[in-house]
């Protein structure tokens, strides 16, 4: 059951992910934002604390 709410889950957010990547490509305004490195980095590790640790 917990396994199935789990892919249920990452199924959304996979969903969503796609849907905000398809909205920022379709808006002309957002073409030429660049994001550093470091702000890339640091949403990572913020991702990653999400993640809960599996035994």
């Amino acid at each position: 059951m917990e396994h199935n709410v789990k892919l249920s889950l990452q199924e959304e957010v996979k969903k969503d992910a796609r849907k905000i990547e398809k909205e920022i490509a379709d808006n002309p305004d957002l073409k030429d934002v660049k994001v550093s490195e470091k702000m890339e980095n640091e949403l990572f590790h913020r991702i990653r604390g999400y993640k809960k640790p599996t035994l």
